[in-house]
C-alpha cells in the first residue's frame, strides 16, 4: 500500500493524490500524525472538520530541490486590451488524477490575494483559501513529496 492509499502506481505522490480525489468524491457519505494527508482524508470522509468540507488542499514538493512547487496559469479577464491575467500559487485542489500516466489536473488556490514573497509566506495569515478556476496539468513523477492542509469548503 503506497502512502496510505489503495493504489499501486509505484509513485507515492500519485498514489496519495489518487486517494485524495477518491475521498473528495465520497464527501457525502487516523492514525499516526495529527496533521497529515491520511488524517485529512479521514477528516474529510467522516465530516470531522465540518460537514461541508469538500477539498483537501495540497502543497507539492519538486524533486531535486525539495522546494514547494509554484503553479503558474492564466485567467481570462474579459477586459479589452488585457484579456489574460497571470495566476500563481503553491496550494492546489486536486481535480483529477490519471492512474495510468500519473498526470494530474490541479486547480490553483489563493487566499484572496496572491501569497507573494517567499513560498507560502502568507499562509500563516491566510483566513480562507479560494478557488481561482485556473487549472494546470502536471506530471506527478516530477514531485518527491506532498503535504495536505486540513479539509475545507471551497465549492
Amino acid at each position: 500500500m503506497g502512502c496510505g492509499s489503495e493504489y499501486y502506481t509505484s509513485n507515492c505522490v500519485c498514489d496519495t493524490l489518487l486517494a485524495i480525489v477518491e475521498a473528495q468524491e465520497k464527501v457525502s457519505p487516523s492514525s499516526g500524525c495529527t496533521d497529515s494527508c491520511a488524517t485529512a482524508i479521514q477528516e474529510l470522509l467522516n465530516g470531522v472538520v465540518n460537514g461541508t468540507a469538500d477539498t483537501i488542499p495540497v502543497i507539492l514538493y519538486c524533486k531535486g530541490t525539495c522546494a514547494p512547487f509554484e503553479g503558474l496559469g492564466v485567467a481570462r479577464t474579459g477586459v479589452v486590451g488585457t484579456p489574460f491575467a497571470p495566476v500563481s500559487g503553491y496550494i492546489f485542489r486536486v481535480v483529477e488524477v490519471d492512474p495510468e500516466t500519473c498526470c494530474a489536473v490541479l486547480e490553483i488556490l489563493e487566499d484572496g490575494t496572491p501569497l507573494g514573497g517567499t513560498p507560502l509566506s502568507g499562509l500563516a495569515t491566510a483566513t480562507a483559501l479560494v478557488r481561482t478556476e485556473v487549472c494546470i496539468t502536471v506530471d506527478l513523477n516530477c514531485f518527491c513529496g506532498v503535504s495536505c492542509l486540513f479539509p475545507q469548503d471551497l465549492l
